[in-house]
């Protein structure tokens, strides 16, 4: 899976700061458990590449935030057969 992180799209609040200083968290919850292991690449020009490997199928979600705030779209979900 890869995104854009477009730093202009993440909805803020007047006191809210968007800077090259936050930080990118993933996470990806499965139908009974967190994911241990989700890997995180930067590809450069704010672009980053997110693998990880199913264990269960059913509902999974995708949360992405770019330091308080999550991305647009985000939690995204994701349907495992």
């Amino acid at each position: 899976m890869k995104f854009n992180t477009n730093t202009d799209k993440v909805p803020m609040s007047k006191n809210t700061r968007i800077n090259s200083k936050e930080i990118l968290l993933v996470g990806i919850c499965g139908p009974t458990r967190p994911f241990e292991e989700v890997k995180v690449k930067h590809l450069g020009n704010n672009q980053y590449s997110v693998s990880y490997s199913v264990k269960e199928s059913g509902r999974h979600w995708l949360l992405v935030k770019w330091g308080d705030q999550h991305v647009p779209g985000s939690p995204f979900v994701v349907d495992v057969p």
